[in-house]
């Protein structure tokens, strides 16, 4: 019994307190203090704590620590100096918005794919009309090339074999079914009127023609008001117009410039934690000097301390980080898709063995077979980078070059010598065809790398001025010899 009333007592105290409203001190809640970023026409601009609009047209003037304001007063300022609205509260660099993915400069939007064309047409070239608000000024959407999406019709429609958007299919596929049920009323209306003649002498038959008459030219109507309300009333209706989307700015790909190099360039930059490494995956803010003028809020990030296979890069899934060019497979943890530009931006820069023999990690690209998972066809993958190690201290001539090993991380370390990757269309033997069909493809290959001769430019011509490759069977690039060899 003395129990039961402790238990009771217990859960009525619990409830009690539970129950009862939680006082708490106003002064010791926080809310941290961030860069304002307000929306403009001419796009988001940074304002300083006392609301005013931040201008790299001075040179001295930054977006700096001292211009970090509580959220409450960037919304007051935003509001109520600019009538606009908060385009981003930000407490980090990375969250400013020159970082945001579907805003890009024209060089980004410029950028060569796997394919030697640009990514898309950059929206801010001349005669532009919009502005996005939430984008720094001078940058726009990056809109995919309409021209370079047709898609080949497996049955095509009329004259229409190739279409670039859903709305010309739908609207071709509506003119032949118009034309269509056009030709199938006036088919009915004549074997109506064959039954009506041929059956006048037969019971009932002339009715069913009567019918049939009847049936076709309702529904020749009803085909003709669909016309007169698309032509005469609203032509808009069978207008389908899909809305534009613009591409997102998935990697920078080496094309953004890094804290080394603004400073290279003689700008200032400040890291963001001053007391920290200025390493890979810390960001730091550039400062306009009188002579050299960047827009406000612009940010970089730092490259070093990376190992010496790496390259610091900027990936969706981790902002700057150290990129292994052997692990950039598919399906990679960083959720980068492998192409030839991003394959190529994590080519190591030539350093020197301990024999002080020059060396580097050449980063490359291929759909060859041996470096896929799976069972997908070839042609349905995004094709994965792989690391050639180029020890010029092995190379001692053009022979040398057959035996490069290439890796990647598919299943392990897949090793193989470069005379055994297939980097060439199955349709097109002997060539590097770069539209990836049904063959391996790729951006190097033997007869790349022998032609171009590394280690004897970087060794003064030790290796032999000139080496050339020979196509073996199928196309296939089986050696590498020296010019004037007896093998050719």
């Amino acid at each position: 019994m003395v129990f039961r009333r402790l238990m009771f007592s217990f859960f009525l105290l619990s409830s009690v307190l539970f129950l009862s409203p939680v006082s708490v001190n106003a002064a010791t809640t926080y809310i941290p203090s961030c860069y304002c970023f307000c929306t403009g026409k001419d796009g988001a601009f940074p304002i300083n704590a006392q609301g005013d609009e931040i201008s790299s047209k001075d040179g001295s003037a930054n977006v700096e620590g001292k211009d970090q304001i509580p959220p409450a007063k960037c919304e007051e300022f935003c509001q109520g100096k600019h009538s606009a609205h908060v385009s981003v509260c930000a407490q980090k660099y990375e969250q400013f918005p020159s970082n945001n993915r579907l805003c890009f400069t024209q060089k980004q939007c410029d950028l060569e794919n796997e394919k030697g064309e640009a990514l898309g047409v950059w929206d801010g070239l001349k005669g532009s009309k919009f502005q996005p608000p939430e984008c720094m000024k001078g940058m726009f959407y990056c809109y995919p090339h309409t021209e370079k999406a047709n898609v080949k019709l497996s049955i095509p429609i009329g004259n229409l074999g190739l279409s670039a958007d859903l709305g010309q299919y739908v609207g071709a596929l509506y003119q032949w079914m118009l034309a269509g049920g056009a030709v199938i009323a006036v088919v009915m209306i004549l074997i109506g009127g064959f039954q009506y003649v041929l059956g006048a002498g037969m019971k009932g038959q002339a009715e069913k023609g009567k019918e049939r008459i009847k049936n076709g030219v309702i529904g020749l109507v009803l085909l003709l008001c669909v016309v007169l309300i698309s032509k005469v009333i609203n032509p808009q209706l069978l207008k389908m117009e899909v809305p534009r989307l613009p591409l997102i700015r998935t990697l920078e790909l080496g094309t953004d410039k890094t804290c080394e190099k603004y400073i290279s360039e003689g700008y200032d930059v400040v890291p963001q934690e001053p007391t920290a490494e200025k390493v890979c995956g810390k960001w730091g803010l550039v400062k306009s000097k009188a002579e050299k003028e960047v827009l406000a809020g612009t940010t970089c990030y730092y490259t070093g301390g990376c190992p010496d296979d790496d390259i610091c890069r900027v990936v969706p899934n981790g902002g700057p980080t150290c990129v292994d060019c052997m692990y950039m497979v598919e399906g990679n943890k960083y959720g980068v898709t492998p192409s030839s530009s991003f394959c190529s931006s994590l080519t190591t820069p030539i350093s020197k063995t301990s024999n002080g023999f020059p060396f580097q990690w050449r980063c490359g690209w291929t759909k060859d077979k041996d470096f896929h998972k799976g069972i997908v066809p070839k042609a349905l993958k995004s094709g994965s980078c792989v690391a050639i190690k180029i020890n010029c201290d092995e190379v001692t001539d053009c022979d040398g070059y057959e035996h490069l090993t290439v890796m990647n991380g598919t299943t392990g370390e897949n090793n193989q010598p470069l005379e055994d990757i297939v980097n060439f269309s199955a349709f097109e033997f002997g060539t590097k065809d770069l539209s990836c069909g049904l063959g391996g493809c790729g951006n190097f290959d033997l007869a790349t790398i022998c032609h171009e001769n590394p280690c004897s430019k970087l060794l003064g011509g030790k290796v032999g001025t000139n080496c050339q490759a020979s196509q073996g069977a199928l196309g296939f690039t089986d050696e590498c010899d020296p010019i004037g060899s007896s093998k050719f």
